[in-house]
């Protein structure tokens, strides 16, 4: 019984939506010409019969498509059926005949039959892809649901928190020797006591600030500067937070934040004692309070002569400081956990960061750096501010990469903007984005790291803006595969047969990004995985899972919005949704752009081009040469203080949490003046008002320097001494210059100058000179100080001659003080001016002592570690988290091992540039020695036991050992101060100098010691400099090679390739000149990779252009394959013709098998019953239509290439075909970094600069130039050069085998 042909629930032809041509080719991509609805199902599914099409049924008219209120048009009766009797029986009979006795088909050569299964499985694998089409062309939404119920499983199932590493150094540290080293004895450190001492406080969690000021102008020790500092301190000290903070801290360890370690507390401390105390002296307590400065100069030496232990200069001040001015100077603030259970302090830190501590530091780094405004009565503040430390660092950053990432909804916004543009649909536009916005939840949940780092944040961005391109692309496959078929079930092979090789450029680009694995540095080989696994994932669920959006938005979602918003809408709503006359013409621009390819335009066009590229060139690479390679890319902008602080941070030495407290108080003394058994800070006194005072610090070298000494009246104590013991204490720089004896042998002529009355004058024998805290020396009047050196030399001993027994008595102890500097001190009580004349002699080299310059270098640490071995980490391992273990075969107590460990210390060449050492070892022999036992300890004694003996009188040992449980010593290691290298290449060939001997040492050591090795933080950056740079070389060279390989694969041509690879050059090279030269960059390997990243873009359009170009050559070589269309003829080999079924009613050649939308009702088998009627089977399911002018199919496509045609006309329409996907992506790229430039971080501005600047050149060149070179070369020949190549080696070497 035949039906009414209708179309499905819900569909709607195209024509109904979108009239007239499209643009992009021939005839319109969404709908086909008019009154084609009931011709579009004339063909059916794979194998129908073409014929002439059969009369037209009555129009389709689906429930629902009148509108509320009109009568529904009426429906044509339907067909009477054949007679049950006649019909029916003939038909199941038939069937019955044909499954009975099928005809049989032409035979070829006849095969071995295989194992059944085998064959069933072979025929399933291959009718797979068809029925996959067939189902999917059914049921789209059951596919929508089935990826749904996956992702929404999975995702939930693997998810972790995203957690953004703020470790900036792991951007310039490299996977080398060193770092592995150096990441070792890092993590080893945590590791130091198996069992955790809960007194020990370097095994408490610590939380340290370090806080750097610099001087605008002049130095930091200006009253201004010092002023500035102590306000800001104070400021921090003041805060709630910090109060709390401080007040949770361990006891023992609180000085370390209040008043924390600061050369502010010893500049501005407070006065205990308002007046002199009677014996000569006052205190001052360093606790930074003060508004009265002490003198800088006065601070440095009381800091330098070691008084103030643990704290000295170099906590405090840059490397190589050796003046009284500096530009730089470091406090330090450290808060320590009170107990080993540290989950609240550490709760108490991070909320103290984001409430009190972050604004506060932020807001003293804007407040340094604001301009002096001329109209304020506020004065700027003198010193800049730069800062890291624990926690707030990695607080910053986040707080900077989440604010950006809120901007990146712009871009995100944007992007879904611009595709619903290109689709036309908010539909298709919103399923595309969310499709992406899996993508990177799945690619995140991939990587097998802890923390992600801020460059696969890069790669969020990268996905939206390469990613819509796969989507673009499956969008213009399924349009155009309306003119490859009819059916949407052909469609669908048609769209999966064409995806394999439109997607290659895209599979291409990941494959690119996969290379970036192999490289040195873990960020990039995470960015690299990453932006991989997304690239692929992105193909995937473009075929996977946008093709079946795409068939339910054509088949249901479009017909039903224009249904249902066509008169109860609004306009401008289904404009929104579907806004299917909103159209681009693109056809004047690719007549354009041809204008411009043509040969006398294209010549110039090509000339200017050649000239700009090699002037951009040769300007970036002069650029680029003369730039510094930080190694470190630029997360911030310059101004930023973590950038532009970066070598002021450098140029400290690393610091470290000292143990005890410093002295809080001190004593000033007079000199002279005993104070009982204290030990004075300083010595001070006030100049003398006599003329003789001059304004020099010093006498010049040509000049003797006078000395003035002050005597105690001894006239009546001479009567009853007959032996005096002479104390000289002498103050002024010449002083300590002179050598002891030659010091000594002026001091006796003075006493015998002074007393005459001796007669014997005799130098002690014994120690030489012994240095006195400093004296400083103030001019009260003008306030100004200068300090001298302060010296205590041999005693004298003056014998006195006597008649009288009443002065027998015994020796008698006095002193005497010369100050030979140019400023004088006033004699302090009871002392007076000595007559007699003390003269220092004339300076000279021999007698000057000149510091060495290795002290005065900056320096850098080794550590030599025994006991510790490095254990290399996987692809995505966090080289400052590298896995170690304790050395198995090292054993401390063998008289071997110990004795590797003292050679260490002991034979180290001058060629290593060491300038001190810390090596326990050395200790450890002394004090053996020292009990009268021998080193190393014999075999019989128990060295552990022996070991901690030694630790209970040299606590501070046990600080470079590493103990078990039984605090048994199973690792150690040996600090070593060196002279820092100059530049990456000294540094490199110091580490080598220490590799070769620490190798010569483990060659000589027994297997107990053997495994020593040497580490330093500083042979890690260097080699981050040379290595980083050379393996990102590396990986761009190997991504030039891979999208070579993929051009050439797609294209099968070398010279369009080659011509791809020229634009190429010239686009890298026109970008390389805008950001080395226009905008500054400092080239490194970050940059190097973000060109390289946009590389693999910029020739995607010249592929597709190369690849249409060839393809007629190509299809006329490749083997074609037939579609189907007609069922292969019933004929034997021997002839015979199947019997006539014309009276069954079965379809003839050229009649359809069904029309669609109709029911049919022909029997899937049949077998008679006992009454002779046959049973009807279930009836067939409607064959599907497409909306597609089956006159269209007749003949060659309009937007396919024809190998008779001219290269003018294949260029033209090739460039028309991809303007539209080529011009949208290029539009969203600019506008999104345009929404990129005002992040924080400085690398998400340098790649909306590049995206900015990337297609405005990449466009015209792929565009323009691509057809403009080909066009000028001559060439006509459309067949490949590969398959040329091929067939002329094929001719050439035939010989082989004919």
């Amino acid at each position: 019984m035949a039906v009414e042909d209708q179309a499905p629930p819900g569909f709607v032809a195209d024509d109904e939506q979108e009239g007239g041509h499209d643009e992009e080719g021939g005839h319109d991509e969404e709908g086909a010409s008019s009154g084609s609805k009931a011709e579009a199902g004339l063909i059916g599914h794979r194998g129908d019969f073409p014929a002439t099409p059969p009369p037209a049924p009555p129009p389709a008219y689906a429930p629902g498509d009148a509108a509320d209120g009109e009568e529904a048009p009426p429906v044509a009766a339907p067909l009477e059926p054949p007679p049950r009797d006649s019909r029916q029986k003939r038909l199941g009979k038939a069937l019955t005949s044909l499954r009975e006795n099928p005809p049989k088909m032409p035979t070829g050569p006849q095969l071995p039959a295989c194992p059944t299964v085998k064959c069933n499985l072979k025929d399933r694998l291959q009718q797979f892809p068809q029925s996959y089409c067939d189902t999917l062309s059914r049921r789209p939404w059951a596919f929508l649901l089935l990826y749904s119920i996956v992702i929404v499983t999975l995702i939930p199932l693997t998810w972790r928190p995203i957690v953004i590493d703020s470790d900036l150094d792991a951007f310039r540290r490299v996977d080398g020797p060193a770092a592995s080293a150096q990441s070792a004895y890092l993590a080893s450190l945590g590791s130091m006591r198996a069992v955790r001492s809960k007194t020990d406080l370097s095994q408490r969690t610590t939380f340290r600030i370090e806080i750097i000021y610099q001087a605008k102008e002049g130095s930091v020790f200006s009253e201004a500067a010092l002023r500035d500092v102590r306000a800001f301190e104070l400021q921090l000290r003041g805060l709630a937070g910090w109060k709390t903070m401080c007040g949770m801290s361990d006891e023992a360890a609180q000085f370390r934040c209040t008043p924390g370690e600061s050369l502010g507390n010893y500049v501005w401390p407070k006065r205990l004692d308002n007046y002199l105390d009677p014996l000569g002296y006052f205190r001052l307590a360093f606790d930074g309070s003060a508004k009265e400065r002490f003198p800088v100069p006065a601070v440095l030496k009381y800091l330098g002569e070691g008084l103030a232990a643990p704290h000295e200069p170099s906590k405090f001040l840059p490397q190589g400081f050796s003046g009284e001015s500096s530009g730089l100077v470091r406090s330090l603030f450290t808060f320590t956990s009170a107990s080993l259970d540290d989950s609240e302090f550490k709760q108490k830190y991070d909320e103290f960061i984001a409430s009190d501590l972050y604004p506060a530091l932020a807001g003293m780094v804007d407040e340094s750096r604001k301009p002096d405004d001329p109209n304020s009565w506020d004065k700027p503040k003198t010193v800049k501010v730069y800062w890291r430390g624990h926690g707030v660092d990695e607080y910053e950053v986040d707080l900077a990469l989440y604010g950006d990432l809120k901007l990146a909804l712009g871009p995100l916004v944007l992007s879904m903007l611009v595709a619903w543009l290109k689709f036309r649909s908010l539909f298709l536009s919103f399923a595309g984005t969310l499709i992406l916005s899996c993508v990177c939840l799945l690619a995140y949940l991939s990587l097998p790291v802890e923390k992600v780092s801020p460059a696969s944040c890069l790669g969020v961005f990268l996905i939206f803006a390469f990613g819509f391109g796969s989507l673009f692309r499956a969008q213009d496959l399924w349009r155009g595969s309306r003119r490859e078929a009819l059916s949407n079930s052909e469609r669908l092979v048609e769209l999966h047969k064409q995806a394999v090789l439109e997607m290659l450029p895209l599979l291409g680009s990941a494959l690119c990004f996969y290379i970036y694995v192999g490289s040195l540095l873990r960020p990039l080989r995470e960015f690299g995985m990453f932006l991989g696994t997304a690239m692929l994932l992105a193909c995937g669920s473009c075929v996977a899972v946008f093709v079946p959006v795409l068939l339910l938005h054509e088949g249901w979602i479009r017909p039903f919005l224009q249904r249902r918003c066509q008169k109860r809408c609004r306009g401008w709503l289904l404009t929104v949704l579907e806004p299917t006359d909103v159209r681009i013409r693109w056809a004047p621009v690719a007549q354009k752009i041809m204008q411009i390819s043509t040969f006398r335009k294209g010549k110039p066009v090509l000339g200017i081009t050649a000239v700009a590229v090699f002037i951009a060139f040769v300007a970036a690479i002069s650029v680029a040469a003369t730039t510094t390679v930080t190694g470190m890319p630029e997360i911030f902008p310059p101004s930023h203080h973590k950038n532009a602080g970066r070598p002021v941070l450098a140029s400290f030495a690393p610091a470290s949490d000292s143990k005890v407290p410093a002295p809080f108080e001190a004593q000033m003394c007079e000199p002279g003046r005993s104070v009982g058994n204290s030990i004075c800070g300083l010595h001070w006194c006030d100049i003398a008002a006599t003329p003789d005072n001059k304004s020099l610090a010093v006498y010049p070298d040509d000049e003797v320097a006078p000395c003035t000494c002050h005597v105690v009246q001894m006239i009546r104590k001479s009567k009853f001494c007959k032996t005096i013991e002479l104390t000289f204490s002498v103050s002024g720089r010449r002083a300590v210059e002179i050598p002891t004896a030659d010091l000594v042998a002026l001091t006796r002529s003075f006493a015998q100058a002074q007393w005459p009355l001796a007669q014997q004058v005799t130098a002690q024998s014994g120690p030489s000179s012994r240095r006195l805290p400093s004296l400083v020396v103030e001019d009260w009047a003008s306030g100004e100080t200068q300090v001298d050196d302060f010296i205590a030399l041999p005693s004298i001993s003056m014998v006195f001659e006597t008649d009288s027994i009443e002065i027998s008595m015994s020796s008698c102890a006095e002193q005497v003080i010369c100050h030979c500097g140019p400023k004088k001190c006033t004699p302090p009580d009871g002392f007076t001016v000595s007559l007699a004349a003390m003269e220092l002699p004339i300076r000279s080299a021999k007698n000057s002592t000149v510091k060495s310059s290795s002290s005065l270098a900056p320096s850098s640490e080794v550590v030599a570690l025994f006991g510790i071995t490095p254990l290399k980490g996987g692809i995505l391992a966090d080289s400052s988290q590298t896995s170690w273990e304790f050395d198995a075969d090292f054993d401390p107590a063998s008289p071997s091992s110990q004795r590797a460990m003292l050679k260490v210390c002991n034979e180290l060449p001058s060629s290593l540039r060491v300038i001190e050492g810390s090596c326990w070892v050395v200790d450890f022999r002394a004090w053996l020695l020292a009990r009268g036992e021998q080193f190393p300890i014999s075999r019989f004694t128990d060295f552990q036991l022996t070991l901690k003996e030694f630790l209970i009188s040299h606590p501070a040992a046990a600080q470079s050992m590493w103990l078990n449980e039984d605090n048994n010593l199973t690792a150690t290691m040996f600090v070593f101060k060196v002279i820092a290298g100059d530049g990456p290449t000294q540094v490199m060939n110091d580490r080598a100098q220490w590799l070769q001997h620490i190798k010569t040492l483990n060659s000589e050591a027994t297997s107990s010691a053997s495994g020593c090795m040497v580490t330093s933080q500083i042979w890690v950056d260097m080699e981050a400099l040379q290595e980083a740079l050379k393996s990102a070389w590396e990986v761009t060279f190997n991504v030039v090679l891979v999208v070579s390989a993929i051009g050439l694969l797609y294209t099968m041509d070398l010279e369009i390739m080659g011509t791809i690879l020229v634009i190429s050059f010239g686009i890298c090279s026109g970008v390389a000149f805008f950001v080395f030269c226009i905008g500054g960059w400092n080239f490194g390997p970050w940059e190097l990779t973000i060109l390289t990243v946009f590389f693999s873009y910029s020739v995607e359009p010249a592929f597709y252009i190369g690849h249409a170009f060839i393809q007629p050559g190509l299809l006329a070589i490749l083997p074609k394959q037939d579609k189907g269309d007609v069922l292969p003829a019933l004929a034997d080999d021997q002839g015979e013709v199947p019997p006539d079924l014309s009276d069954l009613g079965l379809p003839s050649p050229g009649e359809p098998i069904a029309s669609p939308g109709e029911q049919s009702l022909v029997a899937e088998a049949g077998s008679e019953r006992g009454d002779g009627e046959v049973q009807i089977a279930k009836p067939l399911q409607p064959i599907e239509k497409a909306a597609v002018d089956p006159t269209t199919l007749s003949e060659v496509s309009s937007v396919q290439p024809k190998s008779e045609e001219a290269p003018e006309a294949v260029l033209h329409r090739s460039i028309r075909l991809i303007l539209s996907f080529v011009l949208m992506g290029a539009i969203k790229l600019i506008l999104c970094g345009f929404l990129l430039l005002p992040s924080q971080i400085r690398l998400f501005q340098r790649l909306g600069t590049v995206a900015i600047v990337l297609p405005l050149l990449c466009v015209p060149a792929m565009l323009v130039l691509m057809p403009t070179i080909i066009l000028i070369s001559g060439r006509t020949r459309r067949e490949p050069d590969l398959f040329v190549a091929a067939r002329y080696a094929y001719a050439k070497t035939s010989w082989m085998w004919t």
